[in-house]
């Protein structure tokens, strides 16, 4: 009975010395954001050449006796116009960050359709749909299982007939407003983008297969210099519009851009992202 006794007290005695519990340590101060680095000038970007917009000749035409006052679609309900897609883009991109620096060069070429579908009040669902058919990283074939299983890119607007635009759904990496507002620019005049501005002239009148169209021109900039981005794009454009049937027959486009951009990592360091690409998309019509 001693021994148990004994035992107890000696329990006692441990659990009585027993230090409380340490107090919970303050959470660590907040690491504090490195300063932005300077963002580089964006290149020297140039509206292309005209012969590399379209290089295709066409006979030239008189302008008709009557000719419109106006260039309108035809979207009398239940019409319907269908167009092909092609886009090829070549770019180069430049990476720094804590004075390392990585750059590329990437090639891609794109597909799709384009359709306007013309609803009971003169205005069009127009939708596109966009998807990669090849692309190259630094002059090697990217294998195509890496893109072919993604999504296309799929955009739809309502337009009229004047060409007024207002966007309804986007999923995916293009946004095809700059597509609809460049490629089918159909009234004179300089207006607003989203963001910039496109000037459009009339510049005569051709044949175009068996179609009597006007030549439309057009030049596109967007422009944007904030302090983690930097944008400046310079854009051509010749559409062709059928006078008598109210359509496109056909319309190209030659793009040159440059960006900057800064952008903060996981590891809380300012990565430098600079890239200059010159893009060409074209559209014809799907009899």
């Amino acid at each position: 009975m001693r021994l148990v006794k004994a035992s107890a007290l000696l329990i006692l005695a441990v659990a009585g010395c027993t230090p409380e519990d340490p107090p919970v340590p303050p959470p660590p101060p907040p690491v504090a954001k490195p300063g932005q680095p300077m963002l580089p000038p964006v290149g020297d970007v140039q509206f292309r050449e005209w012969s590399e917009v379209d290089d295709e000749k066409f006979i030239d035409l008189p302008a008709p006796a009557a000719a419109p006052v106006a260039l309108k679609w035809d979207f009398s309900p239940e019409k319907r116009y269908g167009y092909s897609f092609n886009e090829s883009l070549s770019q180069k991109m430049v990476r720094e960050a804590n004075g390392k620096r990585a750059s590329n060069t990437a090639r891609e070429k794109n597909t799709g359709v384009f359709e306007f579908v013309a609803g009971r009040d003169h205005t069009a669902l127009a939708g596109s749909k966009i998807q990669t058919q090849e692309a190259a990283m630094n002059d090697q074939p990217i294998a195509k299982e890496s893109f072919a299983n993604k999504p296309a890119s799929v955009s739809e607007c309502i337009l009229t007939e004047e060409g007024g635009l207002e966007s309804k759904m986007k999923q995916g990496m293009a946004d095809a407003r700059m597509y609809f507002q460049s490629l089918f620019a159909l009234v004179p005049g300089t207006r607003e983008l989203t963001p910039g501005t496109i000037a459009t002239r009339l510049a005569g009148y051709n044949k175009v297969g068996r179609y009597e169209c006007a030549r439309l021109e057009s030049e596109f900039e967007i422009s944007t210099d904030k302090a983690a981005e930097r944008i400046l794009l310079r854009g051509r454009v010749i559409g062709y519009f059928a006078i008598a049937e109210r359509k496109f027959v056909r319309a190209s486009a030659a793009v040159a851009t440059s960006s900057r951009g800064n952008a903060l990592s996981k590891e809380n360091v300012w990565i430098t992202s600079s890239l200059d690409a010159v893009t060409r998309y074209r559209v014809r019509l799907l009899e």
